[in-house]
């Protein structure tokens, strides 16, 4: 990936392989950003610096092997529905119905 090592495994291993279950913290602050929550919201909500909830992100991110905070918010978002539309009936054109 970008050759940087950390320990014995290198940047690819380590997405891979860290499925270590989130500490209390982290479940805080990823229940906070899923719910639309910022940094400064979280730190403000949990008294810890801005820097401290980027932190947890990050591993919260690596732990879960996510990119961001939307795919976060998808996990827990409901499924949608078939196709990602609701079915419902055309709309008819007041033209049409005579």
């Amino acid at each position: 990936m970008d050759g940087r090592r950390y320990g014995n495994a290198d940047a690819r291993e380590i997405g891979a392989a860290d499925r270590t279950p989130l500490t209390p913290r982290e479940h805080e602050v990823a229940e906070l950003l899923s719910a639309g929550a910022t940094y400064a919201q979280i730190a403000l909500e949990l008294s810890i610096s801005q820097a401290t909830v980027a932190t947890h992100c990050k591993h919260i991110y690596r732990k879960l092997g996510l990119k961001g905070r939307y795919a976060l918010r998808a996990l827990r978002t409901p499924a949608p529905e078939p196709w990602g539309v609701t079915l419902a009936p055309p709309a008819r054109s007041p033209r049409l119905a005579a």
